[in-house]
């Protein structure tokens, strides 16, 4: 089994990576989170990037992840190749899919960081092609990144080959503009990252802790607990703020609260400028009373 996957790396993620894809274009045309229109241009550019990522990738480092993996794996070399092969599957794994946790958080945090992933965030919908619309040098970035965690911990190449294969589609679907059922909503979030889940924004950290944007988990394994463990997603019922949520109508009674509060802030500055004025005044009045004297 493992030799079959190290022969048919190249065409097992192309067709997992095609076939989900359509799969989950099909999904959300059929039963979307929310209606969009006119969106050709902007699929078609979200899609054109992974052309670019890829060939800027093949073009700049020598070798990609798997290929490192597998090379280690051949001469011997790591710490987790001298474990036993399902142990170092299972840990290489975790220890990639945490890696790319607290990558994806730093991404937030650091403002240079941050000037190549907002263009991840800068989309103006939500739905499958969003999963592919890097800043090629975030992914370089990235790469760079999974090369250093491989090279220090010596993941076994199937390892690498399974997480990117489950990475990809866990972003394919939790990027989906996907209408699921509140059930199955409610269930799937505690294994995986669904799409209402990865568009809430972070809730506000506790005193103290730094705000730390971290609501996508790369596999998701047990999503719900790693975030709370972290303290950086909180979800709660009622309360929940989409990144893309559709505007809605201003209720009335929201919207005669807003027009009392703005009318007691005017009544308020034209009181504060009729003093100030009034003070203007008497000072005036006070030093030509003076200069008479």
């Amino acid at each position: 089994m493992i030799d079959w996957l190290l022969q048919h790396e190249a065409s097992l993620r192309l067709s997992v990576f095609v076939g989900l894809f359509v799969l989950l274009a099909l999904a959300q045309w059929w039963r979307p989170r929310r209606q969009t229109q006119g969106q050709t241009p902007r699929r078609l550019t979200n899609l054109a990037l992974v052309i670019i990522d890829t060939l800027l990738l093949r073009l700049v480092l020598p070798l990609l992840a798997f290929d490192l993996a597998l090379q280690m794996q051949r001469n011997d070399v790591g710490l987790l190749n001298s474990l036993p092969p399902l142990a170092g599957i299972v840990v290489g794994m975790l220890a990639l899919d945490m890696m790319i946790y607290w990558q994806h958080r730093l991404m937030h945090v650091v403002p240079w960081l941050w000037r190549l992933h907002r263009m991840h965030h800068a989309d103006t919908e939500f739905d499958v092609t969003t999963a592919v619309r890097f800043h090629p040098f975030e992914i370089v970035l990235s790469m760079v990144i999974k090369l250093g965690a491989i090279a220090a911990l010596g993941v076994p190449a199937v390892a690498v080959l399974l997480f990117e294969v489950i990475l990809n589609a866990a972003s394919l679907f939790n990027h989906t503009n996907l209408r699921l059922s509140p059930g199955v909503e409610r269930v799937l979030r505690w294994f995986i990252v669904t799409p209402d889940m990865h568009r809430i924004p972070p809730s506000a950290p506790p005193r103290g802790r730094p705000t730390t944007p971290c609501w996508w988990v790369c596999m998701s394994f047990g999503a719900r607990r790693i975030n709370r463990c972290w303290r950086c997603c909180s979800i709660r019922s009622g309360r929940r703020r989409q990144m893309f949520a559709q505007r809605r109508p201003i209720a009335p009674a929201d919207r005669h609260r807003r027009l009392a509060g703005q009318t007691r802030l005017t009544i308020a500055a034209v009181k504060y400028f009729n003093l100030f004025h009034a003070i203007q005044i008497h000072n005036r009045l006070t030093m030509h009373a003076g200069k008479a004297l």
